[in-house]
């Protein structure tokens, strides 16, 4: 798992734990209009982190060139990382003060768009990598019966 999946993980567990259970205004008293700040920056945050590690990860190393399903690996991981919060928290107790719930057909549209998409996009890329694979190999057959 990449490190600016984790980071998104992190500021959208926030994000929705605070649209769903409003704690913050109860546990530190703060008017609504604070924590709107405070979750906008920390959104905001946690979208500068998201693609300063993106920058850092694609400096580090070629892994996207050696392993091209990472990135949908990755991405399916997290769009189904917030549909299972948002299934699991309104069972616990949790209503959203922003709609940003699976009773919104539009919220559950994306998430199962991109969910199946991502799937497809990484079988996809998964049997490129096996064609590719095979065609070396053939090559070093070749190469070694000469």
């Amino acid at each position: 798992m990449s490190r600016s999946i984790l980071i998104m993980c992190a500021v959208l567990t926030i994000l929705i734990v605070n649209d769903q259970f409003s704690f913050m205004e109860a546990l530190f008293g703060l008017s609504p209009q604070v924590v709107n700040w405070i979750m906008l920056i920390l959104l905001f945050g946690g979208i500068i982190l998201y693609i300063i590690s993106l920058f850092k990860e694609s400096k580090i190393g070629e892994e996207k060139k050696a392993n091209p399903k990472k990135a949908h690996r990755d991405n399916l991981f997290l769009l189904s990382y917030i549909l299972l919060l948002l299934f699991v928290f309104p069972l616990v107790g949790g209503e959203s003060t922003a709609g940003f719930s699976l009773s919104n057909p539009l919220i559950l549209v994306i998430l199962l768009g991109g969910i199946a998409y991502h799937f497809i996009k990484m079988r996809n890329a998964s049997k490129e990598v096996k064609a590719v694979e095979g065609v070396s190999k053939q090559k070093q057959k070749n190469n070694r019966k000469k």
